[in-house]
């Protein structure tokens, strides 16, 4: 998404901004920072997280957590096992949790996601 977006003169990234809340009209919409900067756009992607801004103004949800706990990382194929850079989707289990990897960019990279069940649930 990163690339894709640089891509454009017309996107701004912004990041570490902190969304307080988003203003909506006929011709776009405005994100309003904490800092009281205003963001001016055709559209807002809203993926600041769990406990988003955006989410809660426009669905207005309570934060909900399942115990799972998800890492992921993007290895380049020099860095990971050779024994085991195989051309698919590769997952190991345990009784809590799992690991996913797989390549990407025709294996020039490996996606790696730990996903693993927590007994402490964030409040």
């Amino acid at each position: 998404m990163l690339k894709g977006t640089q891509q454009h003169d017309g996107i701004e990234l912004l990041p570490s901004t902190r969304i307080e809340r988003l203003e909506q009209d006929a011709d776009g919409v405005t994100a309003v920072d904490s800092a009281g900067g205003l963001h001016r756009g055709l559209a807002l992607i809203g993926c600041d997280a769990a406990k988003s801004a955006v989410r809660q103004q426009l669905v207005g949800d309570a934060v909900r957590t399942s115990g799972h706990v998800v890492y992921r990382a993007v290895v380049d194929a020099a860095e990971f096992p050779r024994d085991l850079q195989w051309n698919a989707r590769i997952v190991w289990a345990s009784p809590n949790g799992h690991l996913m990897h797989c390549p990407l960019r025709r294996g020039e990279q490996y996606n790696v996601v730990v996903t693993f069940h927590s007994r402490k649930h964030e409040t």
